[in-house]
């Protein structure tokens, strides 16, 4: 175990350090933080449109007549319908501050750009929605990087007199660089049409990235495994996990969950398993490594004073999902004896999960719930089931089981330490 530990703190710890600090990764991050009200607001709106309560949509009409849904649906069209386009105006904005550029100019030009990448009429549009993530995350990290280089450039710079306002200088300052990336992106556009004869790069990346990526996630479990597997030794070294897969979570997982959400909607059941949301009701309990469970555990059957102190102060948090005093204060950071129930409790979640939805016992994910929603009830809403709820309890217990035996080896250690210091 000890060198395990040493090749990870000098081969692997310094490399994800880098990748936890890349400005690109935090721009992904920070824009996809940045329209949660919206996302939020759209699953609301589908959920009004579809509670599964018999009688429901006639009780509604009644009230408010035959289109009492129209309301929602322009909200899920504000929403869900153009989250790529606002995808590319907080992208950009966030990369550019990290660059302390004009972060609006960036975020307009890259908007632009991207609009100008777009089939005219409905084959564009059915590309603003999730199914176009993949080349809205691409633009403002290619085209916003090159806007914040060219931006400081003092050979593109209109110079404007004394006394002119500092927000007319900055327009003057980004006109160069708007004009040069305008024009590159419209050259690519006519290579791309008149050499290749593409003239919808939405549907040549979806098809050939994200659909295959896609499919991959929705027609097996292992993947999502790997994938738990990548996040918790991330976390283990000390490194936010959930941030650093986060474009694999947001690119290829939120578009399933929001094709399920879609097609509970239209009134259909909704296909696919693997889901963002499928992470956050029954795998992430209480946070990555589902540690509400350690929580309990420590509480049940801990002896130690120190660990039951961290409990009671992470349980709160922890019922909304933040597990960050637990990680980093019991510690599960480079502690060899929780590595091991840190990941495997997330994974054996997943898998029940996976076959109590594969096997018709409960539905799969068709609603999006804020993550911070405590355990259980996030999966209920998720799912609109109890069976949901049902197998979310499950996973609890499970996962409390499989933390228990390590809980009581970590008190002996901690006794053996404390022999061993007083004998000296």
């Amino acid at each position: 175990m000890q060198k395990f530990m040493d090749f990870m703190e000098k081969y692997v710890v310094p490399v994800a350090s880098k990748m936890g600090a890349q400005k690109h990764l935090i721009a992904i991050r920070d824009g996809f933080i940045s329209i949660m009200p919206l996302i939020m607001a759209g699953s609301l709106a589908v959920m009004i449109n579809n509670i599964p309560i018999t009688g429901y949509p006639e009780f509604m009409a009644k009230i408010f007549g035959a289109e009492w849904r129209y309301p929602q649906g322009q909200v899920w069209n504000a929403s869900f319908g153009i989250m790529s386009l606002i995808l590319v105006v907080t992208t950009a904005y966030s990369l550019a501050k990290s660059y302390d550029k004009d972060a609006i100019a960036c975020a307009v030009v890259c908007y632009a750009a991207t609009s100008m990448l777009y089939a005219p009429g409905a084959a564009g549009d059915a590309f603003k929605g999730t199914n176009g993530l993949f080349v809205a995350l691409a633009v403002p990290l290619i085209v916003g990087t090159i806007f914040c280089k060219l931006i400081g450039n003092p050979k593109l710079i209109i110079k404007m007199p004394e006394g002119v306002p500092p927000a007319v200088s900055r327009g003057f300052a980004a006109i160069l660089p708007s004009m040069i990336i305008l024009a590159l992106v419209a050259a690519i556009q006519s290579v791309l049409l008149w050499v290749f004869g593409i003239d919808n790069i939405h549907k040549v990346v979806s098809d050939a990235i994200q659909s295959p990526f896609m499919k991959l996630f929705s027609s097996s479990i292992v993947p999502v495994l790997i994938f738990i597997l990548c996040q918790q030794l991330f976390w283990f070294m000390g490194l936010h996990g959930a941030n650093l897969l986060g474009p694999i979570v947001n690119a290829v997982l939120l578009p399933l969950t929001t094709s399920n959400i879609e097609a509970f909607s239209l009134g259909q059941e909704p296909t696919s398993i693997i889901t963002s949301q499928f992470l956050d009701s029954f795998v992430n309990l209480g946070g990555s490594g589902a540690t509400i469970s350690l929580l309990i555990a420590i509480l049940l059957v801990s002896k130690n004073k120190a660990s039951k102190a961290i409990s009671k102060i992470s349980i709160a948090p922890g019922l909304f999902n933040i597990n960050e005093p637990v990680i980093f204060g019991m510690p599960i950071v480079l502690n060899p004896i929780y590595i091991v129930p840190f990941i495997i409790a997330p994974i054996v979640c997943a898998i029940i999960a996976y076959y109590a939805t594969l096997w018709g016992f409960m539905p799969t994910t068709r609603m999006l719930v804020y993550w911070t929603v405590p355990p259980v009830l996030s999966a209920f809403i998720a799912t609109a089931s109890f069976k949901g709820a049902l197998i979310a309890l499950i996973n609890v217990v499970v996962a409390t089981g499989i933390y228990l035996p390590f809980v009581k080896v970590a008190d002996k250690q901690a006794l053996l330490e404390e022999s061993q210091e007083l004998a000296q």
